[in-house]
């Protein structure tokens, strides 16, 4: 292990200052970039390395679930939306079109492939700079893999107001690297949609069947996930109405504005994805 201890900034997003700063002391060819919250398992290098078997293999990456750090409302929301809107949402689009992006969570990349994209420093701005790492790994020809290992992330968040200026970035970041399907991910919203629709229908008896039924299908999402995710303790289900109200909320204030709070910074996103600082 090695401590680095550098104040060179090499542009707004400071996580990727940090993994340049960083890249002076990595030995070898498999560099994996992972978040500080996250809990791994023994086999989790070993996992990423194997995906790296196939040589037109340039980057790899891990789904991650949430885990509440404490027994919060806040917390507990924030897993919710990882476990519950996040992975279903990752694993239809996979269904459909190959994988040319990482997850932030865990970003594994062959040397070769980032000297190919220009180093880490053509991600020093970006926002999402996971998307942009798949992206411009896979513009060069490379293939993105991914390994199946599931990360955790502990979620820890001081109140509801820190939870929703985290989702907020989170939805912003989304909306800039891919407009068209974000704008449409609100049809995903179905339980306040059909709220929404039962109190416009005029009829208390089709607005309860459309809502009841809007709500179970909702419920099954959340055991699947559950338990396809390995969750333990306790399931929350009495959140699913307040979490999918919380996530229409964040989804209507992505579309007003560009700037997202990280840290203790607040900066403004182009359209393009890179960010400055606001002062």
């Amino acid at each position: 292990a090695a401590l680095v201890v550098d104040s060179r900034i090499i542009g707004s997003n400071y996580k990727i200052a940090n993994v340049a700063n960083m890249l002076g002391k990595a030995k070898h060819d498999i560099l994996v970039i992972a978040d500080a919250d996250c809990r791994v398992a023994p086999s989790y290098l070993a996992d990423l390395a194997a995906g790296f078997a196939d040589p037109a293999v340039g980057a790899a990456t891990c789904l991650y679930r949430g885990v509440p750090a404490e027994n919060k409302l806040a917390d507990r929301l924030g897993a919710m939306f990882i476990n519950e809107w996040f992975v279903p949402s990752v694993l239809v689009a996979l269904r459909t079109q190959p994988l040319r992006y990482c997850f932030g969570a865990t970003m594994a990349v062959r040397r070769q492939a980032l000297a190919a994209i220009g180093g880490i420093e053509a991600l020093a701005s970006y926002l999402a700079d996971d998307h942009m790492l798949g992206r411009l790994v896979a513009a060069k020809g490379f293939k993105i893999a991914l390994c199946p290992h599931i990360v955790e992330i502990a979620v820890a968040e001081t109140d509801l107001t820190a939870l929703f200026r985290h989702e907020l970035r989170w939805a912003r970041t989304m909306r800039t690297v891919r407009p068209v399907g974000y704008a449409a991910s609100f049809l995903t919203d179905v339980l306040p949609l059909t709220l929404l629709g039962g109190l416009l229908s005029g009829s208390a008896t089709t607005a309860a069947l459309v809502v009841g039924l809007a709500l179970l299908l909702r419920l099954v999402v959340h055991f699947t996930a559950r338990a396809r995710l390995g969750m333990a303790g306790p399931a929350p289900f009495w959140l699913v109405p307040l979490r999918d109200l919380l996530t229409f909320a964040v989804r209507a204030a992505s579309f007003i504005g560009r700037s997202v709070h990280w840290r203790a910074a607040t900066f403004h996103v182009h359209a393009d994805g890179q960010m400055v600082v606001r002062n």
